[in-house]
């Protein structure tokens, strides 16, 4: 029995980062709490 190894490229997939996806999105009661915090954009 007898194996055998080619080398191949591998596949180009475009991802697809958002990004929102940078921050996370801040409780409603830290927002409340301090009125100097905004909400993270896209939350």
């Amino acid at each position: 029995m007898k194996y055998i190894f080619k080398i191949e490229d591998a596949p180009k997939n475009t991802r697809t980062f958002l990004p929102k996806l940078y921050y996370e999105r801040i409780p409603a009661e830290a927002i409340s709490t301090n009125p100097n915090i905004t909400q993270n954009p896209g939350y």
